[in-house]
């Protein structure tokens, strides 16, 4: 019993012998302050409204690294340190299941952002098209490459291929993501004496 009341310390949980939460002394924390109880229906409301307000202005500006350090705080306290959420309180499950949702989708858009600057990083240059329906070749950083070639095998992820040549541009694949990248425009000539 002492083996499954030290897990349930290790994991922030209640003490399953005299069912309350532990200090925060016993939690190593270093603060006195008397035992743990679980927070009001109210408070519990509040810091998930909190929390679903953190995560969504994190979202909207991009900014994904801050909004899973959020989600992940609040799942971890609402798992950890509360009482589990009876059906009744429909309010408060759907704001646990909504920081869910969030957390899985900032991590889907690190990921595509994350892919998309290593993308960015290999520098691919559409020199130039030659297009026809049938057989189109493009030029990228100085070299002929047909649809389907241009493959990069040196990350573990994915690796980099020519999907489609367009007559404008070309729509490379890195990772199962797409990006188009339109041919180079070059300054125009300026003749001396002109504006």
């Amino acid at each position: 019993l002492r083996a499954y009341q030290g897990y349930f310390y290790a994991n922030g949980g209640r003490d399953p012998m005299i069912m309350r939460f532990p200090t925060d002394i016993e939690r190593g924390l270093g603060r006195q302050s008397g035992p743990r109880k679980a927070p009001t229906l109210e408070e519990q409301e509040s810091m998930l409204q909190k929390w679903l307000q953190e995560i969504t202005s994190a979202i909207k500006v991009q900014d994904y690294d801050s909004a899973l350090d959020v989600s992940g705080t609040a799942i971890g306290v609402i798992d950890n340190e509360w009482p589990p959420l009876k059906s009744e309180h429909i309010e408060l499950i759907r704001m646990n299941d909504e920081i869910r949702s969030l957390a899985r989708l900032a991590g889907r858009l690190k990921t595509q952002q994350d892919i998309a600057k290593e993308f960015t990083a290999l520098s691919l240059r559409v020199d130039g098209v030659i297009w026809s329906p049938i057989d189109a070749k493009a030029i990228v950083n100085g070299k002929l490459h047909a649809a389907g070639e241009l493959r990069m095998e040196e990350r573990k992820q994915g690796d980099l291929r020519i999907e489609m040549i367009e007559e404008h541009g070309v729509v490379f694949q890195y990772r199962g993501m797409r990006f188009q990248r339109p041919i180079q425009l070059y300054a125009p000539l300026v003749v001396p004496g002109t504006k």
